[in-house]
């Protein structure tokens, strides 16, 4: 039970990561140039940050923490106890 615990919040987090890394998008123009701007990924991440904060862009990924923690908890609990 315990090891459900510590192992399901670190692949919740892991899992937490690589959806943001994948899904994150922003779309724009420049501001000096007006042309328009699409960024994917890590630059799209960095872009919200920047204009928003870390503690907003971490506040965001709450929700999806949650949900990964709680099914990698829940797989881990009976994954451990059938084996």
């Amino acid at each position: 039970m315990t090891k459900a615990f510590v192992i399901g919040p670190f692949i919740g987090g892991l899992l937490s990561i690589l959806y943001s890394f994948f899904t994150a998008s922003a779309h724009g123009r420049n501001v000096l140039t007006g042309e328009p701007m699409d960024l994917q990924g890590i630059q799209a991440i960095y872009v919200f940050v920047n204009e928003n904060g870390l503690a907003s862009y971490l506040v965001t990924l709450l929700p999806v923490f949650v949900i990964t923690t709680l099914v990698s908890c829940t797989v881990v609990y009976f994954w451990g106890r059938h084996t």
